[in-house]
């Protein structure tokens, strides 16, 4: 389901979709290129972990919103590829494939951190 769709640039938007499975939601991150297709998919969850798709927020720093818990998460997206190291570039709970490129940065605070 489509939960929003956020426009970058003029020619990019990033879709944040989730699968709508009980007692097992994830949220999938899609960077789509208009002129070049599907440029990044990340998804968020975990296995028997529940999640809801709210307070999202657009900013000049990125684009925050909230999902599994009180986790406050944010993404911002890079023109160019950037470099990333598999398993130890992303916080728990994300899942992407083992490549070494990424467009999509995400980073997770509880709403504890944030309120400091």
């Amino acid at each position: 389901m489509l939960e929003a769709a956020v426009q970058v640039n003029k020619e990019r938007y990033v879709l944040f979709l989730t699968d709508d499975v009980i007692f097992e939601e994830s949220l999938t991150l899609a960077l789509i290129d208009l002129d070049e297709g599907i440029k990044e998919i990340v998804r968020v969850g975990n296995d028997y972990s529940t999640g809801t798709f709210e307070m999202l927020s657009v900013t000049a720093e990125g684009i925050t919103f909230r999902f599994m818990g009180d986790f406050r998460w944010t993404v911002t997206v890079s023109d160019v590829p950037r470099l990333r190291l598999p398993f130890v570039s992303d916080p728990k709970g994300v899942k992407r494939g083992a490549v070494f490129k990424r467009y999509l940065a995400l980073s997770a605070h509880t709403a504890s951190e944030n309120a400091r």
